[in-house]
């Protein structure tokens, strides 16, 4: 259940972010997940409510974004993005590909209102 931690860890930097704002509200939490950043995107959005009970979080929605993964072809030297986990370029079929990103989480917004 590391879906549990990284609703936390995601919880804190939210918290990290927010610090030094009095009197607000947060809305809504935005976050970039990589294809294969190994994270149960359901698990998390499922578990997001319970973790942040009794936090600056509860009431926010959780976005999620898929953010596909990003490759270099040693072959014949592009770049490309895919949703395809084998990896292989695109452009000329080769496996021997550099993944780039699409293996991260980040914190890419967090929506806030005044209270008050």
């Amino acid at each position: 259940m590391h879906e549990m931690s990284t609703c936390r860890s995601l919880i804190q930097s939210v918290e990290n972010a927010v610090q030094d704002y009095v009197g607000i509200k947060i809305l809504s939490i935005d976050v970039d997940i990589g294809l294969l950043a190994n994270i149960d995107t359901d698990e998390l959005q499922q578990l997001f409510p319970l973790a942040s009970r009794n936090t600056i979080t509860q009431d926010a929605k959780l976005n999620i974004n898929i953010t596909p993964i990003s490759i270099k072809c040693e072959a014949c030297g592009t770049e490309n993005t895919t949703s395809n986990k084998n990896m292989n370029c695109p452009d000329c079929g080769s496996n021997k590909t550099t993944i780039l990103s699409g293996t991260d989480m980040l914190l890419t917004n967090v929506e806030v209102e005044s209270e008050g």
